[in-house]
């Protein structure tokens, strides 16, 4: 009951109101479950700055952060009914909307900056932005990074590969959902004492208008947010870039090999991700030199 006022007043107070200025305000509601200090906070922050100068302040952004609509399913949820025109979520958890993008948070598959840059922009971004268009009605304006995730898992491990499998698909779940598996208690962390590192990933997240909001945009306005969401990216690829990287990063190495995830985890995920094509444009990008 609580929420449903809440959102009841993000409504009214947000609403568009004429204005003595010439150009009546449009105003975007932005949301997201992180923090305003974390990566996808960065990225909408540069959004937000750059959208409103290049659009004399037409477009005035509001951001909703902490999670203030809720986690990443919840967001997509009100991305579709309009109560947000825009969200940024994970790429593991935009697989409720556009089963694909699942694909860029497969275990192994992107494990470095660069290769996330690769598998988001170009022809691959184009990709993956015609079919949020068409089967979530909702097209990417930018990318976020976070850098590279090790998930770790108390020993022993499983022996047999079918065992390891369920292990790994059952983690790799556990982290689209945000959280930890309580049953194989698998983590990202520092590793323990008795821990060891399963596999790695590189963690992205798109950052998405939804169809309605676009559509009441005028061709120029459209134009400033594709400007503003591309700035916005190359402004957090920059940053993300130039973060140090921890030694035990560097130096840990998970106990799967490329091949071992290859073979025994992957096929796991086709049917839930539209089959292996996905991965092999992944694959071909992230090879390309």
């Amino acid at each position: 009951m609580h929420k449903r006022i809440f959102l009841a007043l993000i409504a009214l107070f947000t609403v568009t109101f004429p204005t003595t200025d010439a150009v009546a305000k449009q105003i975007l509601r932005i949301g997201m479950s992180a923090p305003l200090e974390s990566d996808q906070g960065l990225f909408a922050r540069r959004f937000k700055a750059i959208a409103e100068s290049l659009s004399n302040n037409e477009i005035r952004v509001s951001l909703f952060a902490d999670g203030a609509f809720g986690n990443d399913l919840e967001l997509l949820d009100h991305l579709q009914e309009g109560n947000l025109a825009a969200v940024t979520v994970s790429a593991g958890n935009a697989v409720s909307a556009v089963e694909e993008l699942g694909t860029l948070a497969l275990p192994g598959l992107v494990e470095t900056h660069e290769e996330a840059v690769k598998a988001t922009t170009g022809s691959i971004g184009r990709y993956w932005n015609d079919l949020c268009m068409k089967k979530g009605d909702f097209r990417i304006l930018g990318w976020s990074y976070s850098g590279t995730r090790t998930v770790y898992a108390q020993r022993p491990l499983p022996r047999k590969p079918r065992d390891v499998r369920e292990f790994v698909v059952s983690a790799a779940f556990a982290e689209w959902e945000a959280g930890p598996n309580p049953t194989f208690e698998a983590h990202v962390s520092s590793a323990g004492s008795n821990d060891i590192a399963l596999y790695r990933y590189y963690s992205m997240h798109p950052f998405v208008i939804g169809g309605p909001s676009w559509r009441r945009l005028s061709p120029d306005l459209q134009a400033v947010l594709i400007h503003a969401g591309r700035e916005a990216q190359q402004y957090v690829m920059l940053m993300q870039a130039l973060k140090p990287v921890s030694r035990e990063s560097a130096l840990t190495r998970p106990v799967l090999t490329n091949q071992q995830i290859q073979e025994w985890v992957w096929p796991e995920f086709h049917d839930l991700l539209g089959g292996r094509a996905p991965i092999t444009r992944v694959l071909d990008a992230i090879n390309w030199r």
